[in-house]
């Protein structure tokens, strides 16, 4: 690393860490929890208590504008009903998990953002088109890596599609030990919710480079896993059921022109990967097949995105050098 690169980015990481005035922090401090200098993001707004719990061990996520681009999707099996969670990666494409597109009758719902219509429901345009080699008979600890699918709504939706960054430049260009899901599964009571939550989970594997993850099988610098180690002396956080195909978040703070004619810090919420499947090994909530762990896709990779681009989405990509520059004030 160059003598100059080495000082942006000790300056974009000061600037990162930097406590931050009232009037600038928009949005949750995520990115404080990220890096491991907070246990609990800041709410959005102080009066505002008694969020409940809705990812399993997780808390209470703002729909309407921190997590516009995530999407609940309802449908049906042999076995009936199911829900899952999806992500807008286009104006009109919805990126999930490739078991999620096993069914049929699916129903797409996102926050509109409005108060008197807080949701907007679509339904499937076409047809599900999964990642090559998926298949909806195969168990998914032998799809590892492939387990992604798209899926186009009705009607376009413009403005949501988050920004993609690969595992590689997150880790080169970041101090990171947790990563957000987010999605509609079970609490940890094991009660389906129908608003979404967010867990901040700690990084148990950054590439799955030994081919294993506690005691799961995945694919190196193909897919993740996050997880409480058991004995670390944190609440158990993890996806459940429903989150599959949820999207992983990371944060990062930009500059914004745009707030009130002037510059303030925001945060931006940059896509990692999908929620696959549970992880084994760690220590799962009693009596739920969760709260050990998951095992997520990356969707950074090469393959991945140009897979989206052969299927007309247009993947919007942070790079590394992205990082270095809107991490720091204009």
């Amino acid at each position: 690393m160059s003598s100059v690169r080495a000082i942006g980015l000790a300056f974009a990481l000061a600037v990162m860490s930097g406590p931050a005035r009232a009037g600038d922090l928009i949005l949750h401090d995520y990115l404080a929890v990220q890096k491991g200098q907070a246990e609990d993001a800041a709410p959005l707004n102080p009066e505002q208590g008694g969020a409940s719990v809705k990812v399993a061990g997780g808390d209470q996520a703002d729909w309407a504008t921190e997590f516009n681009s995530l999407v609940r999707i309802n449908y049906r099996t042999p076995r009936g009903p199911s829900q899952c969670s999806g992500v807008m990666i286009g104006d009109q494409t919805v990126l999930t998990a490739g078991h999620c597109s096993c069914g049929s009758d699916f129903v797409f719902t996102l926050s509109s953002g409005l108060a008197d219509k807080p949701t907007e429901e679509y339904k499937l345009n076409g047809y599900v088109r999964r990642y090559p080699g998926f298949s909806c008979q195969a168990p998914l600890d032998t799809q590892n890596s492939r387990d992604l699918a798209l899926m186009w709504l009705n009607d376009r939706v413009p403005g949501r599609a988050p920004r993609i960054v690969h595992m590689l430049d997150l880790k080169q260009s970041n101090d990171v030990s947790k990563l957000a899901v987010v999605g509609f599964g079970r609490d940890e009571n094991g009660v389906v919710q129908d608003e979404p939550r967010i867990g901040q989970v700690p990084i148990f594997s950054f590439f799955c480079s030994s081919g294993m993850a506690a005691g799961s099988i995945c694919r190196p610098f193909r897919e993740f896993a996050l997880a409480v180690t058991p004995g670390g002396g944190e609440k158990k956080v993890d996806t459940c059921e429903g989150d599959s195909g949820g999207p992983v978040f990371a944060f990062r703070r930009k500059t914004s022109q745009e707030v009130d004619g002037e510059a303030r810090v925001v945060l931006e919420d940059i896509l990692v990967g999908i929620t696959s499947r549970a992880m084994a090994g760690t220590r799962n909530i009693p009596g739920l097949n969760c709260g050990g762990g998951g095992i997520y896709t990356a969707v950074g990779n090469s393959d991945i995105v140009n897979w989206l681009l052969r299927e007309g989405v247009p993947a919007k990509l942070v790079t590394q050098t992205d990082l270095l520059e809107e991490s720091q004030p204009q």
